[in-house]
């Protein structure tokens, strides 16, 4: 059970041919200034055996936009402190 948009509301199917923009399932860069990612966040229901999952997707600042991607693939990121988003 899940809900989700496969790019922010911001992104425009132009912005794919901007050498400054990019959008993947879970990172968008709009126009290399607005830094996004997805984000799940999981909503436990009563009297189910699953959780709903909400695709959301937020910005970050450059700092945390890089951090995040820099441990992309690290083992253990997970523990990384939280980011505003």
């Amino acid at each position: 059970m899940s809900y989700a948009f496969a790019a922010p509301a911001h992104w425009r199917d132009e912005y794919a041919a901007d050498e400054h923009s990019e959008l993947t399932g879970e990172q968008c860069v709009i126009h290399g200034e607005h830094l996004l990612v997805r984000a799940r966040l999981l909503i436990p229901l009563l009297d189910a055996d699953t959780d709903f999952e909400w695709g959301v997707w937020t910005s970050l600042s450059q700092q945390n936009f890089i951090r995040m991607s820099d441990l992309w693939t690290t083992p253990g990121r997970e523990s990384e402190p939280p980011y505003f988003g």
